[in-house]
C-alpha cells in the first residue's frame, strides 16, 4: 500500500511535492535519506523545484536523489494514480542530478545539488606563498644577526666589516651573486611584483620575487589594451562568443558550441618584460622558484683571506631580465582571458566579466588558444 495516497494530494505540482517531502509519514526508516535536516527545498515554478544538500550531508546526495526517487515512483499515488519518474545525471553547471515526476500531462522537475562550501580565509602568514617568504626572509637574516653580531663583539668597523655575499644557484649550479647584503624583509604586494627587498652595502636595493614550483600565475593586469583588441579580432573572425550569464562573462567556441574556460596566448617579449618583471624603481631583479626548505641553504663560510663570507642558495629554476632568461620563459608565460565576474572584470564597458592574466603552460594547458598569424594586435 502507497504511504501517500491521501485526497489532499491530487495535483502535480511543486507545492504537493513539497509537503510530501516534508511530511512525517514518508520521513521513515524505509526512506531513511528523506529528511528535512538535510537539505532545503525552494520552489522555483510550479513545475520546477530545486533541493540544495547541505554542504555537512553533501556525501548523501546520491543517496537522497536514490529514495526520492524510489519514494515517488512506489509508494506516492496523486488521485489515486501513479506518479511516473525519469531520473538522469545533469549537464546542468551546479546541477548533479534531474527528477522527472509525471502524471497524465502535468510534469514537474527536481533538481539536485550540493551546498557551496567557503574555505575560511586564511590569515595572511598561513598562505603558503607567504610562509614560503617568510621562510627565505628569516634564514638570510639570520645570517645577517651573525655577521652584526660579529661586528659587534670585535669593535673595530675599520678594521673589520666583513661582506655577506648571496650566492644564488640554480638546480646546483651557481648563477649570480648577490654582494654587501646588510638587511632583508618581506615587502608582499607593496613593491609591485616584488615579494622580498634586499639591501646592500652600497645602497642599492634587489628585488626578489618568490614563486612557488607549483605556481599558477605570474601576475593580472588590471588593463591591457591588446587583450581587447584580440577577444575584438576573435568575435569579428567568428572564431568565438561573447556574452555574459548571471553577472559573468562566458566564453564560447563557435566551431563546437561547447563554452570556453579561458583563451590563451604565448607572451611576448615585451609582455615578460612588463608582467613578469615589472618597470621603474620597483622592477623585479630575480625571479627564484622554489619551495624553500632547509636543504636548499649553505650556512655561511669564509671566502680566501679576506672578510667576505658568502651563503649558498639553491632554486630550482632562476630568471634574471636577460635576452637568454627571457627566451627561456616564453614557453611558459601565457597571456590569457578568463571569464570573472562583472565587478572585478579588466576589460570593461566592452567586455564586462572577463580578467587578464599571465598563466604558467601547465595553469592554462585547457585553454582555447587560436592562432593569430600576422594580426596586429597591439600587444607589447
Amino acid at each position: 500500500m502507497a504511504i501517500i495516497n491521501s485526497s489532499g494530494y491530487r495535483l502535480l505540482n511543486a507545492n504537493t511535492v513539497i509537503n510530501i517531502l516534508k511530511s512525517s509519514a514518508v520521513q521513515i526508516k524505509g526512506y531513511p535519506h528523506i529528511r528535512t535536516r538535510f537539505y532545503d527545498l525552494k520552489k522555483t515554478s510550479d513545475s520546477k523545484i530545486l533541493l540544495t544538500v547541505k554542504s555537512q550531508y553533501a556525501s548523501n546526495l546520491q543517496r537522497i536523489y536514490d529514495d526520492i526517487t524510489k519514494l515517488f515512483s512506489t509508494d506516492v499515488l496523486l488521485g489515486g494514480k501513479k506518479v511516473f519518474t525519469t531520473g538522469r545525471p545533469s549537464n546542468v553547471i551546479g546541477v548533479e542530478y534531474i527528477l522527472s515526476l509525471q502524471r497524465a500531462t502535468s510534469k514537474l522537475e527536481i533538481f539536485f545539488k550540493t551546498q557551496k562550501t567557503t574555505k575560511p580565509k586564511l590569515p595572511e602568514i598561513l598562505r603558503p606563498g607567504v610562509l614560503n617568504e617568510e621562510y627565505f626572509v628569516s634564514k638570510i637574516n639570520d645570517q645577517v644577526q651573525k655577521i652584526n653580531e660579529a661586528k659587534i663583539a670585535v669593535g673595530m668597523p675599520a678594521v673589520f666589516n666583513p661582506n655577506l655575499n648571496l650566492v644564488l644557484f640554480e638546480n646546483n649550479r651557481q648563477k649570480y651573486t648577490i654582494n654587501g647584503i646588510t638587511s632583508i624583509q618581506r615587502v608582499g604586494q607593496e613593491l609591485g611584483k616584488s615579494d622580498v627587498r634586499v639591501k646592500t652595502k652600497n645602497g642599492n636595493s634587489v628585488n626578489i620575487s618568490l614563486k612557488k614550483q607549483n605556481f599558477s600565475f605570474w601576475s593580472s593586469a588590471s588593463k591591457y589594451p591588446a587583450a581587447k583588441e584580440i577577444l575584438d579580432y576573435l568575435v569579428k573572425s567568428n572564431l568565438i562568443s561573447v556574452s555574459n550569464s548571471s553577472g559573468r562573462g562566458v566564453l564560447t567556441d563557435l566551431s563546437t558550441g561547447k563554452p570556453l574556460i579561458g583563451i590563451r596566448a604565448n607572451a611576448t617579449v615585451g609582455e615578460i618584460k612588463k608582467y613578469c618583471f615589472g618597470d621603474g624603481e620597483n622592477k623585479v631583479d630575480y625571479i627564484l622558484i622554489q619551495s624553500f626548505n632547509i636543504g636548499d641553504f649553505k650556512d655561511i663560510r669564509k671566502v680566501g683571506g679576506g672578510q667576505d663570507y658568502k651563503l649558498e642558495l639553491n632554486s630550482a629554476v632562476i630568471y634574471k631580465e636577460t635576452s637568454n632568461d627571457i627566451i627561456r620563459m616564453k614557453n611558459n608565460v601565457y597571456l590569457t582571458i578568463v571569464p570573472s565576474s562583472d565587478n572585478s572584470s579588466s576589460l570593461m564597458p566592452n567586455y564586462p566579466g572577463f580578467r587578464i592574466q599571465f598563466a604558467t603552460n601547465a595553469a592554462s594547458q585547457k585553454y582555447y588558444e587560436p592562432q593569430f598569424a600576422n594580426v596586429p594586435l597591439g600587444r607589447l
